[in-house]
């Protein structure tokens, strides 16, 4: 891809476990990584329909767990995490900031700004004058991006 850096170890072994599995020729290799991808393309559909659900039933949780004492206002909290969108920018952005402990973030881009509005709202990051730093939801938003 254009821009793209590659990513010469990923290539590397991506051959040596073709040549290990009797794969020789570069067709069969480009037929294996565009049947990879598809397949990749494929779970990906899945787990968005399946985000998508979580959602919803959320709500319902949320409008039903009302009632119930027995769910506390820190797993609300949790909860209401799920429901940020955009995972793959937030978490880019959490790894900086957790890399660096505070972190000026460039506020050009529309995506980052919908994405720290969120991050900023769920109690993920908390913001100290000019920079972004980790707030009281940051690890456990951490958790939960990990497996997503």
């Amino acid at each position: 891809m254009k821009g793209k850096k590659i990513d010469n170890e990923f290539i590397n072994s991506y051959i040596n476990n073709c040549i290990k599995n009797n794969i020789f020729s570069s067709e069969e290799m480009l037929d294996l990584a565009k049947n990879k991808i598809k397949f990749i393309d494929e779970k990906i559909v899945e787990v968005e329909k399946l985000k998508l659900e979580r959602n919803k039933l959320l709500d319902i949780v949320n409008l039903f767990g009302k009632n119930d004492k027995n769910i506390s206002l820190k797993e609300i909290k949790l909860l209401s995490l799920y429901k940020i969108k955009n995972h793959n920018l937030c978490k880019i952005i959490c790894t900086a900031i957790s890399k660096n402990k505070k972190f000026d973030i460039d506020l050009s881009s529309p995506e980052i700004i919908f994405c720290i509005k969120q991050l900023l709202e769920n109690e993920v990051l908390e913001k100290d004058s000019n920079f972004f730093k980790k707030g009281k939801m940051f690890d456990s938003y951490q958790k939960i991006i990990l497996r997503i």
